[in-house]
């Protein structure tokens, strides 16, 4: 017997700009009631010492949560403690447009008679062509290379150098799916081909100078200024791509196209994307505030919420066409926000924090042509997917903040002295790869591979 509940609650909402701002909350016993949070952090650290409610002791009372997760079985095992305890309530999306493929300046190649390369060959004569056509150009350009490596991870991806996804906090120690096993990517022989590559182009004036160090407003601007035409990077940046830039140049327009295999080990998949983050219900509220709260997160994943959080209002938001398909209205019909995804404008929708489950047609109905042209082309579905998410022991995460830091260090270091020279790589890599040992990389490996089993070993 379905019972129907209703409340009629005020939900304030304070954004916090640091994890030190909300750890000290924690500490105080001040927990925001309610928490929405892109990374799973805070409930594998302090579900434990009771700071937030486990959602596996309140599932069966909320049907449609249920539901919808009993869909997605790989965000349960991800969202799962050692324990079986689950303090982050996984969001789920029924797609992204954060997926990573090859963005180029289109209206560049129709200009000169170029199509967008299929295989590394290709691409390194079309690179040498706009070059040739541009001489004061650096046609590829590549962001986040230097900090969180994420763009030189998401380039060697192509080259079959996995990586980890940013959300894990973990960019060195990698996962191979097919085998089950960690390893370390910038140790690998697929790294050194990709790095040598990159070298390659560097020294040849092909890749941008200031890869290693350019910022996400000088990305934007290089390919605004015809200073570069190609990047690899999410299809959901082509809006903060364009805007500002077209205003200058109305011929200025991007497309999107798949990515290919590089060099010996690659199989053309692009990075990973994150998943939808987590919910996380603060333990030390009263009975009836959380009554409250887990009706309302019940709600956000029914037919009702999910059409409601995505589409808004007939009416008020959207209308139906002559064939009863949702379509927005014009005040909502283009996306303008800088980066797509966050926001329609003027709607509330979209935002982090809005959703139990996204209709990933509610974000295609708000984006300009370009980008859902861009998703055609790259595929909804050309990701090697999510690397899992680990727990660890006690014993392992003090082996982790020991020896961490140091060795990601050293591979940033290596990687950004072998792109520029610094470093030969064909007589000094084996020398690197020792370095990294030294920085205790097995033990590293094996806390991941050691965790690996425990949650998700036969």
């Amino acid at each position: 017997v379905a019972v129907e509940k209703t409340i009629n609650a005020t939900i304030n909402i304070h954004e916090y700009e640091s994890r030190d701002q909300y750890e000290i909350l924690i500490a105080e016993q001040k927990i925001p009631a309610l928490s929405y949070q892109n990374a799973k952090i805070f409930g594998p650290a302090y579900g434990p010492m009771g700071a937030y409610i486990d959602w596996n002791e309140y599932i069966d009372d909320m049907p449609n949560v249920k539901n919808v997760l009993e869909q997605f079985p790989e965000l349960v095992a991800e969202s799962t403690e050692l324990d079986g305890s689950m303090y982050q309530l996984p969001v789920a999306l029924s797609g992204s447009a954060a997926i990573y493929g090859w963005l180029y300046r289109e209206d560049i190649f129709e200009k000169n008679g170029l199509t967008f390369p299929t295989n590394q060959e290709e691409f390194y004569d079309v690179l040498v062509k706009l070059k040739e056509l541009y001489p004061n150009s650096y046609p590829l350009v590549l962001r986040s290379m230097s900090g969180n490596m994420a763009g030189l991870q998401n380039f060697a991806d192509l080259w079959g150098a996995d990586y980890a996804m940013w959300g894990t906090t973990n960019t060195c120690m990698n996962f191979d799916a097919e085998d089950k096993t960690y390893y370390s990517a910038h140790a690998s022989d697929a790294m050194k081909e990709c790095i040598t590559f990159l070298n390659k182009l560097y020294e040849e004036g092909l890749l941008h100078p200031s890869c290693m160090t350019i910022d996400t407003s000088g990305w934007i601007e290089s390919l605004a200024s015809n200073t570069s035409f190609i990047t690899l990077d999410k299809v959901d940046r082509i809006p903060q791509l364009t805007n500002g830039a077209i205003d200058a140049n109305p011929e200025y327009r991007l497309n999107g196209a798949s990515c290919f295999p590089m060099g010996t080990y690659g199989d053309g998949t692009t990075g990973k994307i994150s998943g939808g983050g987590w919910w996380l219900v603060s333990a030390l509220i009263d009975d009836e505030q959380l009554e409250q709260i887990l009706t309302y997160i019940d709600w956000l994943y029914s037919p009702e919420g999910i059409e409601i959080t995505s589409w808004g209002i007939e009416g008020e938001s959207y209308e139906l066409d002559a064939e009863g398909n949702k379509q927005f209205l014009d005040v909502f019909a283009d996306n303008g926000s800088d980066h797509a995804g966050q926001g329609y404008p003027g709607s509330g929708l979209g935002v982090n924090g809005y959703n139990g489950y996204c209709d990933f047609n509610g974000f295609l109905a708000s984006v300009d042509e370009n980008v859902v042209e861009a998703l055609e082309n790259i595929g909804l579905t050309a990701t090697d997917g999510n690397d899992p998410i680990l727990s660890y022991t006690d014993e392992e995460q003090d082996t982790w903040d020991t020896y961490y830091q140091a060795y990601f260090d050293k591979c940033q270091s290596n990687m950004q002295a072998f792109i520029m020279g610094a470093r030969d790589v064909e007589t000094e890599w084996d020398d690197h790869v020792a370095e990294l040992e030294a920085l205790h990389m097995e033990e590293l490996l094996e806390i991941h591979q050691a965790a690996y089993d425990r949650i998700y070993g036969e």
